[in-house]
């Protein structure tokens, strides 16, 4: 893949519904890092996310029925309920390279962000923290981490709803990933140590590659905007 080319203008790719969303609203309650997952959050989390995109709630139907039929904290993230898993992933933008991190995923032998499933007692951004260490060595405390709402750092700048085929080795039938999408920018690129039993390679992506992904074309959509955002904070 490329590595090197200048940040896009966001015309070139036409960014239809996905400008939209951007505009400054206040959610419903302002969530603190910290605060540990529970049913209710993943709850608010999604019905906040839709205020800013509503015509993503089709798409994110399944999940938030998921999530609202949810008896206890521990059901909404039990991994053996094949109807769909809440999962939360990090986008890692090296701003001087005008690069995008991607790993190259063992199972579905795609280019992906770092992510994974959350875990018990964990909230969502915790569990992109946590997988992006383990997946590629990289310490979030050494990243910029940059919120989609200021005022709710929870809240993810992306949702993504896809389906995972069968995985007859790990015995596990097609089902949903609802992925919660964080953003972090570092200066440059750094040095990457993937975990072998997750990944086969990684990638430090150009912009343009990174777009031209079917699969992650939403996401770029939005962190192109974002980084326009932050560029015009910064003049």
């Amino acid at each position: 893949m490329k590595r090197v080319g200048m940040w896009p203008s966001g015309k070139a790719h036409g960014f239809g519904p996905c400008i939209r969303g951007f505009e400054s609203l206040h959610p419903s309650q302002a969530i603190i890092i910290n605060k540990l997952q529970d049913s209710q959050m993943i709850k608010d989390l999604i019905n906040d996310y839709l205020e800013y995109f509503p015509d993503e709630k089709e798409k994110l139907i399944l999940a938030l029925n998921q999530a609202n039929q949810a008896k206890s904290d521990d059901e909404i993230i039990d991994r053996k309920n094949f109807t769909g898993h809440f999962i939360a992933s990090a986008f890692v933008v090296s701003l001087q390279d005008k690069t995008v991190l991607l790993l190259n995923h063992k199972s579905l032998n795609l280019l992906l962000q770092p992510g994974g499933h959350i875990d018990q007692g964990e909230n969502p951004f915790q569990a992109a923290i946590r997988e992006l260490k383990e997946e590629t060595g990289l310490d979030s405390n050494n990243l910029e981490y940059y919120p989609f709402e200021p005022e709710n750092n929870l809240l993810p700048f992306n949702i993504n709803s896809h389906f995972i085929p069968e995985n007859k080795k790990e015995n596990e039938p097609g089902h949903y990933h609802y992925a919660f999408e964080y953003l972090f920018f570092a200066n440059s690129e750094r040095n990457i140590r993937i975990d072998l039993a997750e990944s086969t390679d990684f990638q430090w992506a150009s912009w343009e590659d990174f777009f031209a992904q079917k699969h992650t074309k939403k996401s770029a959509c939005k962190i192109e905007k974002l980084l326009t955002r932050k560029l015009a904070k910064s003049k």
